[in-house]
């Protein structure tokens, strides 16, 4: 249970959080902490929920083979799109911002350019993907360990710097602003099927793993906002950490650094290899082709110019992983229903579809005003 909590841990915990500060600075503290709630509450559902559907089926499946099983063919190709989408977009914000703490941590020492340390990132990334889950899982537990005690040191030296003075009031026309970036910051369903493996299949294991993992998870993104805006204020940077280092000197920004490399690289491995194994398990391919489709169209998106990954994160959160969101809340039902499972979790997945299609609805009327 504690391996398949820190999984869960950290994937959530990976670049989104270096994206929320910036969305509480802009909106207000208040808008902020609403939306947090708000969404930390649906996301939660939304991992019971799948936790409930891995481990209805005896087979091995990814979101696009549940998709294909409980709700046809239509939706199994509308799955896959935004699906594979989804995981694109994370794995470039992860290349975008990994690279940068890697050039932070060396870059001084050996020289070079941001851009090529976003390579060796994505290279050394990559590599691990290759290998799956039992190699990745013997590090990723130390890697999540140590990634949550330098998250609490950091959080700790900023409110001890910070004031509540700094918190900015609300700001209503960037009402909206939060919710793409907190979605996106704080979904972790990408490690619930590797979450299974890791218990045995156990439901009962698996739904504390999730419980808890994700609780951890959303208390340490909220403190850790609450932190880096007390300090930087309205001058809180998009990725967090540079503008703690304006304030607070130059060792917070290598000691984040260390912090921000661990968190993003236990994210895209979970994240990466739930990627390969979908095109394995639901479109038999082979390891290799399978490998280099989930690892090759975000490093190209990249080398093509797509850069901005606060806007990455907003995109894939509101639009992306609110459809995802539909689709499992859906599969859920129709699982449910089939076997005659009575949950009063039931009763949250009406409120829970509106609240993503009001998310995409809104995202694409803004991208397309």
């Amino acid at each position: 249970m504690l391996i398949a909590t820190l999984t869960l841990i950290g994937t959530i915990i990976g670049v989104g959080v270096f994206g929320v500060p910036y969305t509480f600075a802009i909106a207000g503290v208040n808008i902020g902490i609403v939306w947090f709630l708000i969404l930390s509450g649906a996301v939660l559902l939304i991992h019971l929920y799948y936790g409930e559907v891995v481990t209805a089926s005896s087979e091995e499946h990814r979101l696009v083979g549940f998709a294909a099983k409980y709700l046809g063919k239509k939706a199994a190709v509308a799955t896959t799109v935004c699906s594979v989408l989804s995981f694109y977009g994370a794995i470039l914000a992860y290349i975008i911002v990994g690279g940068q703490f890697l050039y932070n941590l060396f870059g001084n020492i050996l020289g070079g350019t941001v851009a090529l340390y976003q390579v060796i990132f994505f290279l050394l990334v990559a590599v691990f993907i290759a290998f799956g889950l039992k190699m990745v899982s013997k590090i990723e537990s130390a890697l999540t360990a140590l990634l949550i005690l330098t998250m609490v040191v950091i959080t700790w030296v900023a409110f001890r710097g910070g004031s509540a003075d700094n918190f900015t009031s609300s700001n209503w026309p960037q009402f909206f602003l939060p919710y793409g970036v907190i979605f996106f910051a704080i979904t972790g369903t990408n490690a619930i099927p590797e979450m299974k493996d890791i218990v045995g299949g156990d439901k009962k294991l698996l739904s504390r793993s999730v419980i808890w993992g994700s609780l951890i998870a959303f208390a340490l993104t909220l403190a850790f906002t609450l932190a880096v805006v007390a300090v930087s204020g309205v001058f809180t940077s998009a990725e967090a950490l540079f503008g703690l280092g304006e304030n607070l000197g130059p060792g917070i920004v290598l000691f984040g650094s260390i912090f921000g490399f661990l968190a993003i690289i236990t994210s895209f491995l979970v994240i990466g290899i739930n990627l390969k194994e979908q095109f394995i398990y639901d479109f038999k391919m082979g390891k290799l082709a399978a490998w280099a489709l989930a690892c090759l169209p975000p490093f190209l998106f990249y080398l093509f110019g797509t850069t901005d990954f606060i806007k990455v994160m907003g995109l894939t959160g509101s639009v992306l992983s609110g459809f995802v969101g539909v689709i499992i809340v859906s599969i859920y039902l129709k699982v449910t229903g089939e076997k005659k499972i009575k949950s009063w979790l039931r009763y949250f997945a009406p409120l829970l579809i509106l609240l993503f299609i009001f998310g995409i609805v809104y995202e694409i009327a803004y991208l397309t005003s």
